[in-house]
């Protein structure tokens, strides 16, 4: 890629797309994470230490890239995923607003998509994240994974959880490669900190015990060895939630007061 031409926007789609790919590897994969992540360390390191003849930087050739309709969406879109890189997530964020202005370019969508799908704890990027999808159908083809992951994960933030199964469904029949360790915490929207929520532990008609949200009204497993589920006693706990692969899994966090366990 080194020798094609800066003003071609077919390069800049190409940076979009690999860095897309190496997003996805990073947070999906779980085999040959050292190659991924050497390979993520040498690609910025090229990008960014790359010389453009008449920049001092690359923000400023991102800046003169924005001045031109044409390049505009590209110029957010790499902008955007420069600053994450950076570590500059509050100025990448800070980009969004504007970025949705955009949207109707497939990159910009992209980009749009996932930022919502991360950030579902707030209600209102529940119905920007639909909305995305629905207005962009190509996203549920070449997003497919990430659609049914971020959808399982709204549709529960929503209360919908009968919805969540299609999606749940889709990942453990299409996807054996995952890493088996991807999930994130039901996020309160107030503290920014893993909500906490109250639960009775019962036993399923397999035996096998289950925390019941009482806020919820959902049975949950719990997300610890099973050797140490005998050590529970008949209590009420505080939980987190969190969202993994194969459904919402329940972590005890603390003992509120005595309850009883159903048998």
């Amino acid at each position: 890629m080194s020798n094609i031409k800066y003003d071609d926007n077919d390069y800049l789609k190409q940076h979009i797309v690999i860095q897309d790919l190496i997003d996805l590897a990073e947070n999906m994969v779980y085999e040959n994470t050292e190659k991924i992540s050497l390979l993520k360390v040498t690609y910025i390191k090229q990008f960014k230490d790359k010389k453009i003849e008449g920049y001092k930087s690359l923000l400023e050739y991102f800046d003169e890239l924005y001045e031109s309709d044409a390049t505009r969406p590209y110029s957010l879109v790499l902008k955007y995923n420069y600053l994450l890189d950076s570590n500059k997530s509050k100025e990448a964020d800070d980009l969004i607003e504007e970025m949705e202005h955009y949207k109707y370019n497939d990159d910009v969508a992209k980009i749009l998509f996932k930022y919502y799908g991360r950030n579902l704890h707030f209600p209102q990027n529940i119905l920007k994240y639909f909305s995305i999808v629905n207005d962009n159908p190509i996203i549920k083809i070449k997003e497919k994974l990430r659609f049914h992951y971020y959808s399982f994960v709204a549709e529960a933030y929503n209360r919908a959880f009968k919805n969540t199964y299609e999606h749940l469904n889709e990942i453990r029949t299409s996807y054996n490669y995952l890493n088996p360790s991807i999930s994130e915490y039901w996020i309160d929207s107030t503290t920014l900190k893993p909500k906490e929520f109250e639960a009775i532990l019962v036993k399923n008609i397999k035996g096998r015990i289950q925390a019941k949200v009482i806020q919820l009204q959902q049975y949950f497993f719990i997300k610890m060895p099973k050797e140490n589920l005998k050590i529970f006693e008949t209590k009420k706990y505080n939980v987190s939630l969190s969202f993994c692969l194969k459904g919402i899994r329940a972590e005890l966090l603390n003992i509120v007061e005595e309850w009883y366990l159903v048998i």
